[in-house]
């Protein structure tokens, strides 16, 4: 699988509503950096300000991949969604 970097935000199974404590992405550095809402994303090179990027998880009682993104505004991440047919549902954001 590689390296990646983890989003942690809490947030269920769309089909089982197990719990699952976070996200994995290829978006940023991949050097097993760990994020959560309000961090800025950093890494060499790397540098966002307005935007998303793919996130994702894998629930072992459904097997089933879990697809999300997070939102980046003014340089932090600001909320995390999960897309559920096509679909965003809030998993969390700043206010």
């Amino acid at each position: 699988m590689g390296m990646y970097d983890a989003i942690i935000a809490d947030h269920g199974c769309p089909r089982c509503a197990k719990h699952l404590k976070d996200y994995q992405t290829k978006a940023l550095a991949c050097l097993v950096n760990n994020y959560k809402l309000g961090d800025k994303p950093t890494g060499e090179g790397l540098e966002i300000i307005e935007g998303n990027f793919e996130i994702y998880d894998f629930c072992t009682d459904c097997e089933i991949t879990i697809e999300g993104k997070a939102y980046v505004k003014n340089g932090i991440i600001s909320k995390i969604v999960n897309i559920v047919e096509g679909i965003e549902h809030i998993v969390t954001e700043l206010k």
